[in-house]
This record gives C-alpha cells, structure tokens and sequence, in this order.
C-alpha cells in the first residue's frame, strides 16, 4: 500500500513539473519593457543583491539586440546606461562587467547575473536605450522629441 502511494505521488510530481515546463519558459525573459521607474527599480534591486552578494561576487550585465534591431550601438549605449547607473548608485566599478551577447527573439534586453546566476532580465523598448534615472521627464522628452525619417527600413 505504501509503495503505490508513494508512486502515485511521484506519478503526480513529474505530471506537475511537465505541466510547468510546458506552459512557456522563464517568467523572467517574458517581460514586455518597463518605463523609467520601473527599470530604475529593477536596477536598484540589482544593485542591493549585488552588494550583499559579497565584495567576491561579481555582476555581469549582458545586453542582446531583439527583433528588427540591427546596430551593436544599442547594446553598446544600453550597457553605458546600466554601468553608469549602477556605479553611481554604489556598485563598484570592478566588481561590475558588461558583454554583448547573441540576438534573441521580441525584444532587446539586459540579462544581469551575480555570481553566475540570472537575477534580472530588463526588456527595452526596440531601437531605445535603455531610459532610468530622472524619470519626471520622460513626458516632457518624448513631446520635444523630433520625429525619424523613414529610411524604408528597419531601425540600426
């Protein structure tokens, strides 16, 4: 009796764990992108995991290119924005290490891991930098902003 219910109890944990792998992948990587606050949270929140990490924890911030982004400056001005964001914020700048990875499906984004695990992945908008900081003008930008030029295609 007790062998067929610890089998069907194992019979149901696999059934549950397939169920879960099957529903779509990390929770993580399916975020569409945040505005100025929340991707300044998200970074501060990097920042605090990182600093209790240990001073021997290192971060790694890993940008990717999404759909329809074709220029590697985007990774580069993204990877700018967490670097100079999170040191000003008190992350060591020795402790903190940027990359450019492979391209991915949907959007653009940075990956963050500390001591190797993934702790945070922020989408960006497509063909935008990534915006935080002083986030009380992000309305006030965007209605001064001028317009692009329709090249006939996709943004670089």
């Amino acid at each position: 009796m007790r062998l067929l219910l610890i089998l069907a109890l194992c019979v149901a944990s696999a059934a549950g764990t397939v169920a879960q792998n099957q529903s779509g992948s990390d929770p993580l990587t399916r975020q569409p992108p945040d505005n100025c606050e929340g991707n300044s949270a998200r970074l501060d929140v990097v920042r605090n995991k990182s600093i209790a990490a240990g001073k021997n924890k290192i971060t790694i911030a890993i940008a990717r290119l999404g759909n329809g982004e074709q220029t590697q400056e985007l990774n580069r001005r993204r990877l700018y924005t967490v670097r100079t964001y999170l040191t000003a914020m008190g992350l060591p700048s020795q402790r903190l290490i940027t990359a450019e990875g492979e391209r991915v499906q949907d959007y653009g984004r940075i990956e963050v891991y500390i001591g190797g695990e993934l702790v945070e992945v922020v989408p960006v908008e497509r063909c935008k930098d990534l915006r935080v900081g002083m986030c009380e003008n992000d309305i006030e930008d965007r209605r001064y902003q001028l317009p692009r030029r329709s090249t006939g295609s996709q943004c670089r």
